[in-house]
């Protein structure tokens, strides 16, 4: 593996890949490092908004399992508000197909990829920036990109006093053959603590 890149990008889900993708649309040589292997789970409602789907330089079309105008919105399960349009304003999709889908994109388009046992260490340089993964190895860069979430290992290393409160995150994949009749997208605010439901 290469060891010096243009840019490197901490974090391969939608953030990352998308930022590795178009940085090598520019010209860039790049580097995604993140613990996981594609596909992968990843707990989220995996509704994308069709503003976002307009900014996609490809479409996604082959993985959308579905989309709405409607959103349900309501606080603790009471009584919510319906807000409809006569188009789309929401797609579907099931983050593990969409996250390999971009993954793919950004290797075709050129980023190198390595998955990671750990993220020991970021530091600046005079040209740049030094990275050290796995326990010893150094790969460097001009510029990084940390897109690697809420958890960010990241935060941690260039930020070690900033503390935040931790939530958590529960998912379920119903199959449609389960159900006798396919949900309206409902966010629920209030149902836990400085958190969210969703369907």
């Amino acid at each position: 593996m290469t060891t010096q890149f243009d840019l490197i990008v901490i974090g391969g889900g939608p953030a990352g890949s998308m930022a590795a993708f178009t940085a090598v649309q520019a010209g860039l040589s790049v580097l995604v490092l993140d613990k996981a292997q594609f596909p992968r789970v990843k707990p989220c409602a995996g509704g994308l908004t069709i503003k976002s789907l307009n900014l996609l330089p490809f479409s996604i079309s082959e993985i959308v399992q579905s989309a709405t105008g409607t959103l349900l919105m309501g606080y603790k399960h009471n009584h919510p508000i319906t807000y409809s349009t006569n188009g789309f304003v929401c797609a579907f999709v099931v983050r593990e197909t969409f996250d390999k889908f971009l993954h793919d994109k950004m290797c075709a388009a050129g980023a190198e990829f390595c998955q990671i046992t750990s993220l020991d260490a970021i530091e600046a340089t005079k040209d740049g920036v030094s990275i050290r993964i796995n326990g010893g190895k150094l790969v460097s860069c001009k510029y990084v990109v940390a897109a690697d979430g809420a958890n960010s290992q990241c935060r941690r290393l260039l930020e070690p006093k900033m503390d935040f409160a931790r939530g958590f995150a529960l998912e379920g994949l119903v199959p449609y053959d389960m159900i006798d009749h396919i949900p309206q997208m409902e966010f629920d605010f209030g149902c836990v603590d400085y958190g969210y439901g969703w369907l």
